[in-house]
């Protein structure tokens, strides 16, 4: 069974390093219960992680966030990758792509 974690989809952020200072990188958290683990998910740069506790997921996230999108600038791909997750390049900083809606729905 999959539970739900009330706040589960909520707006983070991951700033990492570039040649001109830093640049934020907007990402939506989902947090749901699978057995006795937490499981994060991070959208739409799919990176997902898990804790014991939804703080201890969500923490694990972030950190997981930070070391994927530092290790693609480090190795010139960051571009190519928030491209791939739709984010868009608008006035000098990367756009995550809008929500229409986020639902959480059941099948019979």
């Amino acid at each position: 069974m999959t539970t739900l974690i009330p706040r589960a989809a909520s707006p983070r952020w991951s700033m990492i390093q570039v040649e001109e200072g830093q640049m934020r990188i907007d990402y939506t958290v989902q947090i749901w219960k699978e057995g006795s683990q937490f499981v994060a998910h991070a959208t739409p740069i799919d990176v997902a992680t898990s804790g014991g506790t939804p703080d201890q997921a969500r923490v694990a996230l972030d950190e997981a966030v930070h070391l994927f999108l530092s290790t693609a600038q480090e190795k010139g791909t960051l571009r190519e990758v928030l491209e791939e997750c739709c984010y868009e390049f608008i006035e000098g900083s990367w756009r995550a792509p809008e929500w229409g809606q986020l639902n959480s729905t059941s099948l019979c």
